[in-house]
Formats: structure tokens, C-alpha cells, sequence
């Protein structure tokens, strides 16, 4: 049972499934307010190279001062943890910035947080469509802004 939640079983994304997911993120969105950040675009692009394995995503955020704040990060963990943790998702690292070690990309870094996803699908599934609401409702610019990456550990080279 733990190798099929953990692992899934299933195919890439395609290319209909993953024209309906886009059109659906876009429609999501009263403005282009966070589409402004390439989020669609960049979708568009993973889901063409899509393999169905698992991927990390790398958060590099900027956190915001304040209870304000606080409350909000609260908040976007409460609904987020859940629809990860259904899916075979999880952040594997959450850690507060200790210093800069070569050049100065990472000064506006306060916060890096790893979220291992068993597949496109199931990050795709836990934030757009019929949880779109909970996770819209969520006041993230409250709390911070963040890049995210997108690593597949099944692609990486040899050194």
C-alpha cells in the first residue's frame, strides 16, 4: 500500500490532458496577477517534458515581517500540507536561511523549502481545479514571494 500512495502508478500527462490543465489554471485567475509570474507558461513546458515520476520543487522565498504574516504562512501550510500529503507529497526540507556562501544570488532568500511530488499530475490535481478555491483563498502575497524550481532526480547526469 505504501509503494503505490508513495510511488503512483501511472502515464505522463498528455498533450489533451495538459491543454484542459492550462486552460483551467488560466481560468483560475481573475487577473493575470500571478500568471504575471510565468506560472501557465512554465507549466506548458513541464508538462511536454512530463515522465509521470516524481520531481522536487526548490522554494527559494522571502518572507514577509508581522503577525500578518505569520497568520497567513499558517494558513497556507493548513490547506497545503493536506492536499500534498494525499497525493504522495511531502516537503522533505524547510529551513530558515543560515548565511550567503558565493556570490550574492541567495540575499533575498529568508526561507528554502523542498516539496517532493510523486508526479506533474498529482502537484496539478492538489492546487488547480476543485482545490483552487482553498488554495486561492489563501492571502499568500501576505506572507511572502518566492522563485520555485523544478528538479527531476531521475534526469540528472553523472558527475
Amino acid at each position: 500500500i505504501f509503494s503505490y500512495w508513495y510511488g503512483g502508478k501511472s502515464k505522463p500527462v498528455s498533450a489533451e490532458e495538459g491543454a484542459a490543465l492550462i486552460a483551467q489554471l488560466r481560468a483560475s485567475y481573475d487577473t493575470n496577477d500571478q500568471t504575471e509570474e510565468g506560472l501557465a507558461d512554465h507549466l506548458e513546458e513541464m508538462i511536454a517534458k512530463d515522465d509521470d515520476r516524481e520531481f522536487y520543487a526548490i522554494n527559494l522565498e522571502k518572507l514577509k515581517d508581522g503577525d500578518a504574516a505569520q497568520e497567513a504562512d499558517n494558513a497556507y501550510a493548513r490547506t497545503v500540507m493536506p492536499l500534498l500529503f494525499e497525493r504522495g507529497s511531502h516537503p522533505i526540507l524547510i529551513a530558515e536561511r543560515a548565511g550567503l556562501m558565493l556570490g550574492k544570488y541567495g540575499e533575498d532568500v529568508d526561507r528554502v523549502v523542498i516539496v517532493r511530488y510523486r508526479s506533474l499530475r498529482d502537484q496539478s490535481r492538489a492546487f488547480f481545479g476543485r482545490n483552487w478555491l482553498a488554495f486561492a483563498a489563501i492571502p499568500i502575497r501576505e506572507n511572502q514571494k518566492y522563485n520555485c524550481e523544478a528538479a527531476n532526480p531521475n534526469k540528472l547526469e553523472r558527475l
